[in-house]
């Protein structure tokens, strides 16, 4: 069982994502802002963080996540515009939402099924 740390703004695809993430066995606790995440940090874990970059100024997700750094990070947007690519370097996977929540769960099971942290990534 992984435990993911799942930021989502959208409160019922934060559900939804959370719902299917725990049919495949995981361990999922949602977060609304990534302040609210560093408390979690503290008690449990993680495996995998999924950010929402809609919800977040990039510099923000980038400190962030630069003071995490062993942690596999898989950033979802609502639209990927090949021009901002660039600033998406500290994903480990980046998607694109759709209403579904297929791509975010397809790529959860290829970053998790590698078992392996964001050190061994690079």
């Amino acid at each position: 069982m992984m435990n993911i740390l799942l930021n989502e703004s959208d409160r019922p695809r934060q559900q939804l994502l959370r719902k299917r993430l725990q049919q495949q066995g995981n361990r999922v606790w949602p977060v609304n802002k990534l302040y609210d995440a560093k408390s979690r940090m503290k008690k449990v874990k993680f495996d995998l963080m999924i950010v929402d970059a809609d919800a977040q100024r990039i510099d923000d997700i980038t400190t962030f996540i630069e003071h995490y750094d062993t942690l596999p990070v898989l950033l979802q947007a609502s639209r990927l515009d090949s021009s901002l690519d660039f600033r998406y370097w500290i994903a480990d996977a980046l998607v694109e939402k759709n209403e579904t929540g297929d791509n975010v769960v397809d790529a959860v099971t290829k970053l998790l099924g590698t078992n392996l942290s964001r050190e061994d990534l690079c």
